[in-house]
């Protein structure tokens, strides 16, 4: 607890410059996305009108369409009419809370002042996508990264390996991976049992461990054969073939019992 609450506090002036870059791109992408959608994420409210979804589809396109009826003209909870509200939902977005709203909303946006249109811009759909790797998922990781490499430098601070050469780091790193291994035993045909040598030399076999992934591999794409309205044969030939798939993996798992004995459990 104490290394990891002195790292956390080490770790604030790295993680202050990593924010000010991120800061930064994100008032880049806000600059970005505001030129191309300001005032187009605005929509009427008429939910105390008395008008049908169809007839408010059909009789409002516009500003003006909205005011004559009686509705509200109102903008998206987040939008971005400017930068620094397009800043604040950038903020929120990075919480990945609403973001799949945002981006319909932004598809929808044709001209300013107009009711969005469906699938009007799909090509926001890629957009977002590429905010989501960025700003969700690499800026927190690179945070991630900052406090865990601090610890790091941390702990070996305090154990006293700062003082340990990369080829001592390197000896040790051997060390404990050697002795962290587990050996594989070495399986010998000459049991009195006839059926055990069978089984190892089967067991031991190329052809054997490759017909074996390759029913994985094709018992996971027949778990997938499955539909709406599929045709109604298809199931009972599945249930078929998973019988099949069944008795090879249970003929799998006595041989290699036979075989490797306790070692089958352990591995």
């Amino acid at each position: 607890l104490k290394v990891a609450t002195m790292a956390l506090f080490k770790a604030v002036p790295q993680i202050m410059r990593l924010q000010v870059v991120v800061l930064f791109v994100m008032f880049m992408i806000s600059i970005l996305l505001t030129s191309l959608l300001s005032g187009k994420m605005h929509s009427c409210d008429v939910s105390h009108l008395s008008l049908s979804y169809q007839q408010h589809s059909e009789l409002i396109s516009n500003l003006w369409d909205c005011l004559n009826y009686g509705g509200e003209w109102v903008p998206q909870p987040m939008n971005f009419d400017n930068t620094l509200h397009g800043l604040l939902t950038l903020f929120i977005f990075q919480t990945r809370e609403g973001w799949v709203t945002l981006m319909e909303n932004s598809v929808d946006a044709v001209k300013v002042d107009h009711v969005g249109v469906r699938n009007a811009n799909l090509y926001f759909i890629v957009l977002y996508l590429v905010l989501v790797i960025i700003l969700c998922l690499l800026f927190v990781n690179m945070f991630v990264r900052i406090v865990i490499q601090t610890y790091n430098l941390e702990k070996d601070f305090l154990s006293f390996n700062k003082l340990l050469s990369d080829e001592q780091r390197s000896w040790i790193q051997v060390q404990l991976m050697t002795y962290a291994a587990r050996p594989t035993p070495l399986l010998k045909m000459n049991s009195p049992l006839q059926v055990r040598n069978w089984c190892i030399k089967i067991q031991q076999s190329h052809w054997f461990e490759n017909f074996i992934m390759f029913c994985i591999v094709f018992n996971t794409i027949v778990m997938a054969l499955t539909w709406f309205d599929e045709p109604k044969s298809l199931p009972g030939v599945i249930e078929y073939v998973n019988y099949v798939l069944l008795a090879i993996f249970t003929l799998e798992a006595v041989i290699k019992i036979i075989a490797l004995k306790g070692f089958y459990f352990k591995d």
